[in-house]
C-alpha cells in the first residue's frame, strides 16, 4: 500500500502523538489543493513560490512572511513523498488509524444522539461535535467537510427537533452549526484561493473573474463566450455563465473583457480564449444576419 508520509504524520498528529511544524503544515495544505505528485513535479522556483504563498495565505498570523531555506523546501517535499508501507511496516493506513482511534474512543465514547432519519450516522457525528464544541475536529472529518456541507447543515437544522436525548442542547447545537458553517465557508474560500494562485492559468482565470468572482478551472465548462471583432481583429470577449452543480460561477451574470483589461492581468484575449477552450467553455458563434422582406401592399 502506498501512502504519503504527510498522511502518516497527520494520523499521529490528529491524536496528539506528534508535534506539528511549519514544513509539515505547508505540505498538508498543498496536499489538500493538488495531487502530491503534481507539486513534486514543479520547477524549483515555482515550488518555492507555492510554499511561500501557502504559508502567507493560510499560516502567517504575524504578517511577517517567510523565506524558507533549501532544507525547508526539502522537508516539505519529503512530507509530500509517496512511500510504500509494505516496505516499512505491515500496517496499513486504515489499521494505523484504527489502532489510534480505538485508544481514544475507549476514553470518550460517542453519544448516540441521533437514532433515525435520512443519515443518522452523519448527523450523530455533527451532534457529538456540537456537544463538545469541536469545530476544528468537524472540519477535519472528511465525512463532514464536503462541498455540500451547507446543504447538510440545513437539513440537520430541520431534523434537530426530533432529537430527544436528555444531554442534547438544541440552542448550543444551533450556535455550533452557525459557527461551523462560517468556518467552512472560510476554509473553502482559502482552499479556492490557493487553488487559483497555484494554477498555471491564474492570470487568465483572474481576468475572467474580473475581481468580482473567483473563477477556477472547474468552473470553465459552465461559461459561454463570444469574441467581439473590430476590423477583423478580436478586441474583446463577452462571457456569461450557466448553472452548474454549485450554482452560477459568476452569479448568473455577463461580463466583457477588453484587450486593455486582459493586459492588466498580464494576459491577452487570445490566451484567455485558449484557457476557455481547454476548460470546456462553450463558444457562441455570431448569428447570421436575417434578411427581412418588406411587406407588400396592394
Amino acid at each position: 500500500m502506498k501512502i504519503a508520509k504527510s498522511t502518516i504524520r497527520n494520523i499521529i498528529t490528529e491524536y496528539g502523538l506528534a508535534e506539528k511544524d511549519i514544513n509539515f503544515d505547508v505540505a498538508m495544505i498543498i496536499k489538500d489543493i493538488m495531487p502530491p505528485d503534481e507539486a513534486l513535479g514543479m520547477h524549483d522556483d515555482d515550488f518555492y513560490d507555492l510554499v511561500v504563498s501557502v504559508y502567507e495565505d493560510r499560516l502567517d498570523d504575524t504578517g511577517e512572511g517567510w523565506a524558507p531555506y533549501d532544507e525547508d523546501l526539502e522537508s516539505v517535499r519529503d512530507h509530500l513523498t509517496i512511500v510504500d508501507l509494505n516496505e516499512n511496516t505491515s500496517s496499513t493506513r486504515h489499521y494505523l488509524k484504527k489502532i489510534l482511534r480505538e485508544s481514544v474512543l475507549a476514553e470518550q465514547a460517542m453519544i448516540e444522539f441521533v437514532q433515525g432519519g435520512p443519515d443518522p450516522e452523519l448527523e450523530n457525528k455533527l451532534a457529538n461535535f456540537a456537544h463538545v464544541g469541536d469545530i476544528k475536529g468537524a472540519l477535519a472529518d472528511p465525512d463532514i467537510n464536503t462541498e455540500d456541507l451547507d446543504l447538510v447543515l440545513d437539513e440537520f437544522r430541520g431534523n434537530m427537533k426530533y432529537i430527544e436525548h436528555p444531554d442534547f442542547d438544541k440552542q448550543k447545537t444551533k450556535e455550533f452549526i452557525e459557527d461551523l458553517e462560517d468556518a467552512w465557508y472560510d476554509d473553502t474560500a482559502n482552499k479556492d484561493q490557493q487553488e487559483l494562485e497555484s494554477s498555471p492559468d491564474k492570470h487568465e482565470l483572474k481576468a475572467i473573474g474580473g475581481g468580482l468572482n473567483m473563477i477556477l478551472a472547474r468552473d470553465l465548462e459552465y461559461l459561454v463566450y463570444q469574441p467581439r471583432k473590430r476590423g477583423g481583429v478580436i478586441v474583446a470577449l463577452d462571457i456569461e455563465d450557466v448553472e452548474g452543480p454549485q450554482g452560477f460561477p459568476m452569479g448568473n451574470a455577463q461580463t466583457t473583457i477588453s484587450a486593455e483589461q486582459a493586459a492588466q492581468y498580464n494576459t491577452s484575449i487570445m490566451d484567455i480564449m485558449d484557457v476557455l477552450d481547454a476548460g470546456g467553455a462553450k463558444l457562441r458563434k455570431k448569428s447570421k444576419p436575417v434578411k427581412h422582406t418588406p411587406p407588400m401592399y396592394d
